[in-house]
């Protein structure tokens, strides 16, 4: 009989929080864009010619995987997301497998629940700056000799900036970060995003309502595009007009942040779906009585005795 010997490193769901709360490692898009060309590179160098006969789809899915790490050494997109670009989930374990054996990224999991067993993974980019940082910070066992060669050469070249003072986590989930104190403060330091910070986000998101969550959460495009993902499930299954979603979703996203300043959100998906799922009915019942002139609003039911 088999038996698992390689021990699985458990990522505790405080310690995620902390880490998604963790300040982004580049300060301007060109840095990011330099951050990501440096994984990539050293992805493709391991591929060496094989990279060019990957199919387009396995080049899309880890060229999105380097992007999504660019900001804090890690991404956690599950696989169905991944699969998006048109590959199967066998050919993602494959190219992920080759990426974890080659010494390029290490795979650590979600607990799943309350209980002692492995969730989604999360993948950290060995050689991204703030690897070394989530070395100690998880008690990660990386004995391999050219991952320890990879994290000295960050640990001479880049700075974390971390103060035993500083808490270098911000709760950016909790009341406090979203006062109004803290929203004037950001416009003052002109972190307000232009046209060109939304540019890499999909055609398909509204930039005003990236814009909206730039300013009060930071450019995390995978909360964003998951976000927008809920606002199409929800108008979908309410059938309304197309050019009535975004103003459901600004409108959402909107009340959510006014409730987020007042009290603590745990599930921001969950309370945000609540509140799309309400804007997208009341949309609905306002089409309803515009085109035909039907209120529905004003329909009492009675059970028949």
């Amino acid at each position: 009989m088999k038996t698992r010997t390689k021990q699985r490193t458990i990522i505790e769901h405080s310690q995620f929080r902390q880490m998604l709360s963790y300040h982004t490692c580049y300060t301007n898009k060109s840095e990011q864009q330099d951050i990501k060309n440096s994984l990539k590179g050293e992805i493709m160098a391991a591929y060496e010619d094989k990279w060019q006969r990957l199919a387009d789809g396995t080049r899309s899915a880890i060229d999105e995987l380097c992007f999504m790490a660019t900001e804090k050494g890690f991404c956690y997109a599950s696989k169905g997301y991944l699969t998006r670009h048109n590959i199967s989930k066998r050919t993602l374990d494959r190219a992920i497998n080759f990426l974890s054996n080659k010494g390029l990224i290490y795979i650590a999991y979600r607990r799943r629940g309350c209980l002692n067993l492995t969730g989604k993974p999360v993948f950290l980019f060995i050689s991204h700056p703030y690897f070394e940082y989530w070395t100690s910070f998880l008690s990660l066992n990386v004995v391999d000799n050219d991952v320890a060669n990879v994290v000295t050469g960050n640990s001479q070249t880049v700075s974390l900036s971390i103060d035993s003072a500083d808490d270098p986590f911000s709760t950016s989930f909790s009341p406090r970060s979203l006062s109004k104190e803290s929203v004037k403060d950001r416009s003052e330091n002109d972190e307000t995003p232009t046209d060109s910070d939304l540019d890499y986000l999909p055609q398909y998101i509204d930039k005003e309502f990236g814009t909206i969550y730039k300013v009060h959460f930071g450019l995390n495009v995978a909360r964003i595009n998951q976000l927008w993902k809920i606002l199409h499930q929800q108008a979908y299954k309410a059938n309304i007009e197309p050019e009535n979603v975004s103003q459901a979703g600004i409108w959402s996203l909107k009340q959510l942040i006014g409730q987020m300043k007042i009290k603590k959100v745990k599930n921001i998906y969950a309370y945000y779906t609540q509140i799309v799922k309400d804007k997208c009915h009341d949309i609905f019942l306002d089409e309803c009585e515009n085109e035909y002139g039907a209120d529905f609003s004003k329909l009492a039911f009675e059970i028949p005795h």
